[in-house]
């Protein structure tokens, strides 16, 4: 998937709802999201936090967000407004996920077809990066390094308790897992403490790095994560050259930032319909696809 500053970098161009512009904090975490349960424990291999992560990505989509509007239709108030604005990026989260997680899977198994002693977990984390630091300056013209403001992400406590208190709700009532508000509010911590370092400069992470990729038993994971360096490759395909979808076994030849568009187009449809069924609609969602782009089974309430 995408990675930290990619998808703050979606969520920004996008036309915000008011309670999304009233929140600006919630919404930016939304746009990072289920990637926080990545961050909880990544000392622990496979800690149980990095499979429900990898389990909102992958099962029960369409499950997943009925469970999200259910909890902004059952909140009322300040809650109720908070949540909305973390589902719209939540929501913008997917959209890109969905559009650009091909290009990315391309990508990774190409270079685990070149360097044979990279694990392919590692691969995906290096072509995020490298998309990272070309899109960031792309877009700003500036290092991606510079990205990262601690304030943007700061959460105050009320907001806090609601991403909380949502993440409880859904996982049990989609996957039957019973988490502690504690512990989303411990992962999101997480999550600002790492991705503070990642974009703090390479030269000063590269020790860390290597320390925690030992820790957790997977050389190079964070260490490809780490920002700092441009790329020796067209990362974003400005050049058009052309890929192969995995999930259609079509040949296509746009480039990220077209992808980005696409991905926009879709969301804007998408936002529509999760906005009117906090408000009481029964309409379905256009969620053919997992977060991946892989087709899906479908099950309407």
């Amino acid at each position: 998937m995408p990675d930290f500053a990619t998808h703050h970098i979606f969520g920004e161009n996008l036309e915000k709802s008011s309670a999304a512009d009233k929140y600006p904090e919630i919404y930016r975490w939304g746009l990072q999201g289920p990637d926080i349960l990545f961050f909880r424990k990544i000392r622990i291999k496979a800690s149980r936090y990095h499979v429900l992560g990898k389990k909102m990505h992958e099962e029960k989509t369409a499950e997943l967000f009925s469970a999200m509007v259910s909890f902004c239709k059952e909140s009322n108030g300040e809650v109720k407004e908070q949540a909305q604005a973390y589902l719209q990026g939540f929501a913008a989260h997917y959209a890109l996920d969905r559009f650009l997680h091909p290009y990315v899977q391309y990508h990774q198994d190409k270079l685990v077809l070149t360097k044979k002693h990279i694990h392919k977990g590692v691969a995906h984390c290096q072509i995020e990066s490298d998309i990272d630091t070309d899109l960031y300056l792309y877009i700003h013209h500036k290092q991606v390094c510079k990205f990262y403001h601690e304030e943007d992400y700061l959460l105050p406590p009320t907001q806090l308790q609601t991403i909380s208190a949502l993440y409880t709700f859904v996982l049990y009532d989609v996957y039957r897992e019973l988490i502690s508000p504690v512990e989303i509010i411990n992962a999101i911590n997480n999550a600002k403490k790492i991705q503070k370092r990642l974009y703090c400069g390479r030269s000063s992470m590269v020790t860390f790095g290597k320390l925690v990729d030992t820790a957790i038993g997977m050389p190079g994971v964070i260490l490809s994560h780490i920002k700092g360096n441009r790329p020796d490759w067209d990362s974003m395909n400005l050049g058009k050259d052309p890929w192969v979808n995995i999930n259609t076994g079509k040949i296509e030849h746009t480039s990220v930032p077209q992808i980005m568009d696409h991905a926009a187009e879709y969301f804007i449809n998408l936002h529509c319909i999760l906005e009117r069924n906090c408000r009481g609609a029964i309409l379905p969602m256009p969620l053919e696809m997992d977060f991946s782009g892989k087709p899906i089974k479908i099950r309407h309430s």
